[in-house]
């Protein structure tokens, strides 16, 4: 009894130790056709309707049905889903709930540079290393050992903008005072000597001008306000009397008075005596 439990604790132990390890090993961007590579790195068979390969859109890449892959086996599924400058991979194993494999990124998305033509990124060493950017494809078998580096951009010189001048104000120039220029005189010409037979007139000296004094001002005369007694003289002025009217007149008035003169004398004489004088 004791042997039979313990054969059946060795064959537990020894079916433990048997199982599929099924992982992304290489694949290409690079052309019209992408594809996958898988590889069992286990000691038993799989069938691959346990897993799940998506990519960064989480679009799924069929297996093309019911597929088993045995241990140590390379198989290749082509797809067009994967962008050539950059994407992700994703492998799930599926057992009641998704369990995420693997992940591998490149180009844009990730650290490994993107594959160029006839180019692909895969395992280095084959299988179980870490991802690179291999130079050649080598679907369906061993991945080869020569990496293709990236390389580095150069990068572009950034002119830098000159600065922009600014402009200096020019101080404004302090007009300077001007003064009147003094007249000078005249400078006489000198004579010359007219020709023989010629009469040529003497030129006549200019007189040099005075400086002329500013004309003093006055107060303004204040008209004289005529008197009213001035008024009568100016009409009689104004209206005089022919001569022939004033001596006639004259004579008429002498005429009176030496008729008058006789009863003048009569009545002072008759007061006088009357004693009224």
């Amino acid at each position: 009894m004791v042997k039979i439990f313990i054969v059946v604790i060795l064959l537990l132990v020894s079916s433990s130790n048997v199982s599929a390890r099924v992982v992304i090993n290489e694949f290409s961007s690079s052309g019209s056709a992408d594809w996958v590579e898988i590889y069992n790195d286990g000691t038993a068979s799989a069938s691959l309707s346990e897993y799940k390969l998506t990519d960064d859109k989480n679009q799924v890449i069929s297996w093309g049905g019911e597929v088993s892959i045995e241990p140590e086996e390379y198989k290749t599924f082509d797809t067009n889903k994967l962008n050539q400058d950059g994407d992700a991979l994703r492998l799930y194993k599926i057992n009641g709930e998704e369990e995420l494999v693997e992940e591998i990124k490149y180009g844009m998305e990730g650290n490994i540079c993107a594959p160029g033509g006839g180019q692909s990124i895969g395992r280095n060493p084959d299988t179980n290393g870490g991802f690179v950017r291999l130079v050649n494809q080598t679907k369906g078998g061993p991945n080869s050992t020569e990496v293709a580096a990236c390389s580095t951009p150069t990068p572009e010189l950034t002119k830098t903008p000159s600065p922009t001048p600014v402009p200096t104000k020019s101080p404004t120039p302090t007009p300077l005072s001007t003064s009147t220029p003094t007249p000078k005189p005249a400078v006489l010409s000198q004579e010359t000597t007219p020709p023989p037979g010629t009469s040529t007139p003497r030129p006549k000296r200019t007189a040099t001008p005075r400086q002329t004094a500013a004309p003093r001002r006055e107060a303004p005369e204040t008209e004289a306000t005529p008197s009213p007694s001035s008024a009568p003289e100016e009409e009689a002025r104004n209206s005089s009397v022919p001569p022939v009217a004033i001596v006639s007149i004259a004579g008429g008035v002498g005429l009176i008075g030496a008729a008058a003169t006789p009863a003048l004398r009569n009545y002072w004489y008759n007061r006088k005596v009357n004693g009224q004088g």
